[in-house]
């Protein structure tokens, strides 16, 4: 037990403030921390992101992103487990114009742009659905390293793909083949 050194009295706090959700949207935020840690079954490895807003009306306010970008097991579709974290991962270091990386501070202080949806409410009900990180992307158009990073990732005795370029709009504005 530990003694307070004084009486605390709760009619002396000040009233809870309402906590609003960050709005669905897109914002420019960066990591400004980030831990590793084990998956609850030991099977594997997720990164923990702190998120903060750096412009606009929410400046300063954080959302927390897990990504599992390593895991042994598979979904009963037989699909790897981490196979939508490694893509968020990999969409997380090249939004900060990094190819590959060995540590997450790697990615602090990296303007990104980050898009907030509404994610699920907890299975038993306890929680509700709360704003949490959808998507990164490069902040202000700036093209990401890909064509890199697939070169570095190619399989041995095979070439990487060549990097698409985008194809100009056809006819009426659309970039895909009319029928």
């Amino acid at each position: 037990m530990a003694e307070l050194g004084m009486t605390f009295n709760v009619e002396d706090a000040p009233p809870a403030d309402e906590f609003d959700e960050i709005p669905v949207g897109e914002y420019e935020a960066e990591i400004t921390d980030s831990k590793v840690t084990e998956t609850k079954d030991g099977q594997g490895l997720m990164a923990v992101y702190e998120w903060t807003v750096i412009n606009g009306d929410y400046t300063g306010r954080k959302l927390w992103q897990n990504v599992l970008f390593h895991h042994t097991g598979m979904t009963a579709q037989g699909k790897p487990k981490d196979g939508m974290g490694k893509r968020m991962q990999a969409d997380i270091v090249l939004a900060c114009g990094l190819g590959n990386i060995s540590n997450t501070e790697q990615l602090h202080g990296t303007p990104c742009l980050i898009t907030v949806g509404m994610g699920k409410p907890s299975k038993d009900g306890q929680y509700p659905a709360r704003a949490e990180v959808k998507k990164v992307s490069a902040f202000g158009g700036a093209p990401a390293p890909a064509a890199t990073v697939r070169a570095q990732s190619a399989p041995v005795g095979r070439p990487a793909p060549a990097p698409s370029t985008p194809r100009p709009p056809q006819a009426g504005g659309r970039p895909w083949p009319t029928r």
